[in-house]
């Protein structure tokens, strides 16, 4: 688990749906990324499970959940996020699914008070070119709060690549796990995913509205929108790079994508259904843009 000024109601409750576990032998990494009062994150955590990491320079999600792996061990790794709400028996569940290289279950969106806004944050189920390593480059639908990886996907994903991009620790992830074998889907939400205010990534852009659209500006201030569609696309093709160099199949959409041929992929996904057309617009300006650069 990664946190940064956690909510303090939604922090206490994701606390105790990790206790409420059916499955008790656990532990519970938890790297505090600079919030202003520390201590109070720790003394929340009164449980002996979880182990409360030393302090760095500030980091960003990405290289926060970077970090985290290389402390982890040679066991099933579940991405925990600060605001969310596990059900009781996901641990359970996830572990007894058929054996992948990364499992992520459905997951409910819920209000702040915990009511429900949506039954299943995907509007359908993933299809499979959704989880081959180009698809989860082009649009990821593994959220990384549902998620669980192998060993082999940890030791195969670090370092993570161009951390000075715009990239997600997720979307990493689970391409590697795509690369290194399959990437299986539960339907069953075992995971509240809570929409609020102050959080990190939202819904994205599967559903775009004019708070959204004032967000998203405001995020630009001090960057500009050619450097963050240039870097959002240059992620895109480093990652691709990478996943290039890990041993296996030969893989005409992810050389496509790690030269920068994207115009065909992005419309095939389109036509799929696969990609927003927001993101597909993005992505495509940015490619253009640091080919251009």
């Amino acid at each position: 688990m990664a946190t940064h000024n956690p909510r303090t109601d939604l922090f206490e409750r994701q606390i105790a749906s990790l206790r409420a576990q059916t499955v008790e032998d656990w532990q519970c990494l938890v790297f505090d990324d600079s919030s202003t009062d520390r201590d109070e994150v720790q003394r929340r955590l009164t449980d002996p499970r979880f182990v409360f990491l030393p302090a760095t320079d500030h980091l960003g999600a990405y290289r926060a959940f970077e970090h985290l792996l290389t402390l982890g061990d040679d066991l099933p790794t579940f991405l925990c996020d600060q605001d969310d709400t596990w059900h009781p028996a996901k641990l359970e569940r996830m572990l007894s699914a058929p054996a992948s290289q990364a499992t992520f279950c459905a997951m409910r969106v819920v209000d702040p008070a915990g009511q429900p806004i949506r039954q299943r944050y995907l509007p359908r189920p993933p299809s499979a070119e959704t989880l081959t390593p180009a698809g989860l480059l082009l649009m990821n639908v593994v959220s990384g709060a549902a998620m669980m990886v192998s060993p082999q996907v940890v030791r195969a994903a670090l370092p993570f690549p161009a951390p000075d991009l715009r990239g997600w620790h997720d979307q990493w992830l689970a391409a590697v796990a795509a690369r290194l074998g399959t990437v299986s889907y539960l339907h069953e939400a075992l995971t509240d995913y809570t929409r609020h205010e102050s959080q990190v990534t939202g819904d994205g852009l599967r559903q775009i509205d004019r708070q959204r659209l004032r967000s998203y500006t405001h995020s630009l201030r001090g960057r500009g929108l050619r450097h963050d569609l240039s870097s959002r696309a240059g992620w895109v093709r480093a990652a691709a790079q990478r996943l290039l160099e890990i041993p296996g199949p030969e893989d005409p959409d992810l050389e496509a994508l790690a030269r920068g041929h994207w115009a065909g992929l992005l419309s095939a996904s389109l036509r799929r259904g696969d990609v927003p057309v927001a993101r597909a617009a993005l992505l495509a300006a940015g490619n253009i843009t640091r080919r251009w650069r």
